[in-house]
């Protein structure tokens, strides 16, 4: 199952961000499992201990930037693609908080490769 992270300071958006990928219609975390984190360590943390398949974070973070964040996960060989809710954007630009609701077609656009299909019979 994939695994997507949503790494953001704020614990309304850390819900908001982790309910919508959830209630959409073609839900992530039916497909994924979605977790959460509030810093660029924690965040560093969990990757150190669960592969991930998407990340979507905040460009501030209290102990660094959304961007150092991509930075260290690429350096540490992780090739997870990361939505940087900001106006500079990784990936993806999402403004925050106005299209947050973009944030489900995005999250499942980048897990569509990592979401195991069965295999037809020959």
């Amino acid at each position: 199952m994939p695994n997507a992270l949503i790494v953001h300071p704020l614990a309304q958006f850390r819900t908001h961000l982790a309910e919508a990928l959830t209630l959409a219609p073609d839900s992530v975390a039916e497909q994924a499992e979605v977790w959460v984190a509030l810093s660029l360590l924690e965040a560093l943390d969990l990757a150190g201990r669960v592969p991930l398949d998407l990340v979507v974070t905040a460009e501030v973070l209290a102990d660094g930037t959304g961007g150092d964040l991509s930075r260290r996960l690429k350096e540490r060989g992780d090739a997870a693609p990361v939505i940087l809710l900001t106006q500079d954007g990784a990936v993806a630009y999402v403004p925050e908080p106005a299209a947050l609701d973009q944030v489900p077609a995005l999250a499942r656009q980048f897990l569509a490769p990592a979401i195991p299909y069965p295999q037809e019979a020959p």
